[in-house]
């Protein structure tokens, strides 16, 4: 991402920061619902009832679109994130070479 963003200025990178944040929150969401889902299935439902496979794969794609419904909210959460990230994040620095580096990162006449 840092390569990406070397010129950018510093609303897209917020916004870029806010993306990966959202992304991160949503993706650990999803994974505990379906988990959490999956589980309950297995531990609670299917040992007390003879199901076929098939009804757990069913339950399995149920859970993770159950799992996928945070994700709708995905573009409002970026733009709340950007607009509230605006004083805590900056972009890194830009490091200097040093003029005693050459391109091949030994000094120069060496």
């Amino acid at each position: 991402m840092s390569d990406d963003m070397a010129g950018a200025t510093p609303a897209e990178w917020r916004r870029a920061q806010a993306r990966e944040r959202v992304i991160q929150r949503l993706g650990l969401v999803s994974l505990v619902i379906w988990v959490v889902g999956v589980l309950a299935f297995m531990v609670l439902v299917y040992p007390a009832r003879p199901f076929k496979p098939s009804v757990g794969m069913l339950v399995g794609m149920l859970c993770f679109a159950l799992a996928a419904l945070p994700w709708l909210a995905y573009g409002w959460l970026v733009e709340r994130a950007s607009r509230e990230g605006e004083s805590e994040t900056r972009p890194p620095a830009r490091q200097e070479r040093s003029p005693l580096v050459g391109d091949g990162g030994e000094p120069p006449g060496a």
